[in-house]
């Protein structure tokens, strides 16, 4: 199995943390694991991006045009690594907004039959009142559409292992995301 990630938002959103998770699904998996992140300005907000790649790969950072799945914690990011997105990916994206993609991006993503999944992550982990759990609800959808690839105990095992001293929240917030 070969899975290509890019997981991009502002600092304080979470990047790093759901590429933790990530890579503990990996772990949980006994699937080889590679990865890195650029933080930027992630401490005034700015952008950050990580890159993760699970399988067999020699190097960290995914290239443009290979990942299969994007996840955006915040849309004006998503738009900013579509170039990341390979032939028949797919892109999650936490909006409030029912209008991603915009034109001209619409009909370029639909030329090369990339898909999106756009969810209000950031209102449905603040119905939990965990907002900063915006990312597991994410997680959550692609695991719902994407049941072959990993099982939800290994996803729920992988969140149990984090230092979070918000666990049962983050599960909440996963399990939300599967039904959405």
């Amino acid at each position: 199995m070969e899975l290509e990630f890019i997981i991009t938002g502002l600092g304080g959103q979470g990047v790093l943390f759901l590429t933790k998770i990530l890579a503990l699904i990996a772990r949980e998996n006994n699937l080889p694991f590679i990865g890195s992140e650029v933080h930027g300005m992630s401490q005034r907000g700015g952008s950050v991006v990580s890159h993760l790649r699970i399988g067999n790969f020699s190097g960290p950072l995914v290239r443009e045009g290979r990942a299969g799945v994007i996840f955006a914690l915040e849309e004006s990011e998503a738009y900013r690594n579509l170039s990341f997105i390979r032939n028949g990916g797919k892109i999650y994206v936490d909006t409030c907004s029912n209008n991603f993609p915009v034109d001209p991006f619409k009909n370029i993503l639909e030329k090369r039959n990339v898909s999106s999944v756009i969810i209000n992550a950031t209102s449905i982990a603040t119905e939990l009142s965990s907002p900063a759990s915006a990312n597991l609800v994410l997680l959550g959808s692609f695991i719902a559409g994407q049941k072959d690839v990993f099982t939800v105990d290994s996803v729920e095992r992988a969140i149990s292992k984090t230092s979070s001293r918000v666990i049962e929240k983050n599960v909440e917030a996963f399990r939300r995301g599967l039904k959405s």
